[in-house]
């Protein structure tokens, strides 16, 4: 018997693409009916979904209706598709309220639906959302997180009663990742986006002192975002628009 599994998503961005058809090439070889709804944008703007995974057969793009300045959403969801499958995976965000619909309308059928993300909010286990986020947690009967240590966190720092995977938010495989050591290397690189949240300030004004007594070194910054004319005028305050170089997305 076919297994249904659905995955339901704010947005997810490019640098999901591999991970993403990792999943399905897997649901393929096992038999599992993998479907995946998301919508096209995260609650910050600049993460956008990729046109890779719109444009897969298994994809349905949803709506996503963001109240309160983008604090909370809603994602209009499909009865049938919260209803039919056997596993839902929800993103592990209280902000998302269409999530803990999904999670009681699952319950009263007897279907479990797992939450998977960072096992903590921005603010660690001290936010002022954590007993929130924990009354979540502890609706699903499993978790995926991202590391082994939040896995460990978890168990050692909560009273979560269910099961806990772990899923590293890998950006490629194993075979294309090589460690190279070279004792002429000269840069520091960041990548991500450039928004506020992120602090890309911050590593610019930390690395400002060095860079200036090293005019070898450089600060390389790969991604984009609203924050980038900012950062780069950053860089030219502190005289560094030569060594702090931006590579785009």
């Amino acid at each position: 018997m076919t297994k249904k599994i659905t995955l339901i998503q704010t947005s997810i961005a490019d640098y999901r693409d591999k991970f993403i058809d990792g999943c399905c090439k897997h649901a393929q070889d096992n038999n599992i009916s993998f479907s995946i709804l998301t919508g096209l944008e995260y609650f910050e703007h600049s993460t956008k979904t990729s046109q890779s995974v719109l444009k897969k057969k298994n994809t349905k793009r949803i709506s996503n209706l963001f109240m309160l300045n983008r604090k909370f959403l809603f994602q209009a969801i499909p009865l049938k598709q919260i209803t039919t499958p056997d596993i839902v995976i929800c993103e592990l965000n209280p902000r998302i309220l269409s999530t803990w619909l999904t999670i009681f309308i699952r319950k009263f059928i007897g279907k479990p639906t797992v939450l998977w993300g960072h096992a903590w909010g921005r603010n660690g286990p001290e936010s002022k959302m954590e007993p929130i986020r924990n009354i979540l947690r502890n609706l699903a009967p499993a978790l995926l997180l991202y590391t082994d240590t939040q896995k460990k966190e978890i168990q050692e720092q909560t009273n979560y009663p269910g099961k806990v995977f772990v899923a590293p938010n890998s950006l490629y495989s194993a075979a294309e990742i090589k460690n190279i050591y070279s004792p002429e290397s000269n840069s520091i690189t960041y990548v991500g986006r450039l928004v506020t949240s992120k602090k890309v300030a911050f590593l610019i004004n930390g690395c400002s002192q060095f860079l200036s007594k090293n005019p070898q070194c450089y600060l390389e910054i790969v991604g984009s975002g609203d924050e980038e004319s900012t950062l780069r005028g950053l860089a030219r305050e502190k005289g560094l628009e030569k060594q702090v170089i931006f590579h785009g997305h």
